[in-house]
């Protein structure tokens, strides 16, 4: 005969086995690469906005916008933007996208992510019951979990699920239980949330681990845990603590500084592909011992390149490149092949 601690032991490794390894079975995000504006949003912000909002999605990290790289990003919006049928849904073109994040060493996360499991029920002392998937609680950690591209999914409530759990399942935290009821939605990881009162425990399953938080109802408290559950099953880091290779591309924030260098103008950078191919060739050269992306308006692309040479040596590098035509003194145009 087992003894309880022995198949309690049991049934928190099946439920562990489940989940070890990671999104074995992750969702493909939809949505990652466009976003909503507010219809009071300036127009000549719009794009930009949108764009702020996709970064932390295709990144994962809240903090994204603290880095100075996301600044040539900024410049760019233009240049990655898709053409829209909703002038508040605004849309970027994903291939272009992750080609220009990751030459300037930005994290950039697989679409296909883990996908969360929720459960919530109500603890009212002597009576307990499951809650509705659509109320507010879960309403709220949606939307958190959206803006982190974190697919949930929430559970039917049918029949099955009513046989197979109930709210005392749970309070009690039986993982057997979970793990028999949640197997139908074939879930990456499972949120439970248990409210009493006004607070609210919260316990994730995911990748062998039992990830206890603890909040509020406030939405704000609410978007906090959400966001703090998002890092574990994105695995997300401090931007400080990311292991990254410091690229040739450096961009710096506007208004920061005017970093020393030759400065060129390019026009006819119409597109983020031809972005990527201008200054990848550049940096690519040659004496060319950094590249500042220094400003874009419309398409025309201000860049600031520090060279072992003079302008001279410089312009006498880029004439090489059939796709640069020289127009005047620092100045050229981008007409692609």
């Amino acid at each position: 005969m087992y003894s309880a601690q022995l198949v309690r032991v049991i049934q928190y490794g099946i439920l562990f086995l489940l989940f070890a390894g990671g999104a074995a079975s992750a969702a493909q995000v939809t949505g990652l690469y466009s976003a909503s504006v507010d219809a009071d949003t300036p127009v000549e912000r719009r794009v930009e906005n949108a764009l702020a909002q996709v970064l932390v999605k295709v990144s994962g990290h809240r903090d994204i916008m603290q880095r100075p790289e996301t600044q040539t990003l900024l410049d760019n919006a233009s240049l990655l933007q898709q053409a829209q049928a909703d002038e508040r849904s605004i849309g970027f073109d994903p291939v272009g996208l992750k080609n220009l994040m990751s030459s300037l060493g930005l994290p950039v996360l697989p679409d296909d992510r883990p996908e969360l499991l929720v459960w919530l029920a109500q603890d009212n002392g002597e009576v307990a019951e499951l809650v509705e998937s659509g109320g507010d609680i879960y309403g709220e950690i949606y939307l958190a979990m959206q803006q982190r591209g974190v697919p949930l999914r929430q559970p039917l409530l049918d029949l099955t699920d009513q046989l197979a759990l109930t709210a005392q399942d749970l309070l009690s935290g039986d993982p057997s239980v979970l793990q028999q009821a949640s197997a139908r939605y074939q879930p990456d990881a499972i949120l439970v949330g248990v409210r009493k009162g006004a607070a609210l425990s919260w316990t994730l399953w995911w990748d062998g681990r039992q990830i206890r938080e603890q909040s509020a109802t406030e939405p704000p408290a609410l978007h906090q845990v959400a966001h703090a559950l998002a890092d574990q099953v994105l695995g997300i880091r401090d931007l400080e603590q990311e292991s990254s290779v410091q690229g040739t591309l450096v961009p710096e924030p506007v208004g920061a500084f005017q970093p020393d260098g030759i400065t060129l103008e390019i026009e006819g950078v119409a597109t983020s592909a031809a972005y990527l191919d201008l200054t990848g060739w550049i940096r690519r050269q040659p004496g060319v011992l950094q590249l500042y992306t220094a400003g874009q308006n419309g398409q025309r692309l201000t860049l600031i390149v520090q060279f072992e040479g003079g302008s001279g040596a410089l312009g006498q590098l880029l004439a090489q490149n059939p796709q640069l035509m020289y127009e005047t003194e620092g100045r050229y145009r981008w007409i692609g092949l």
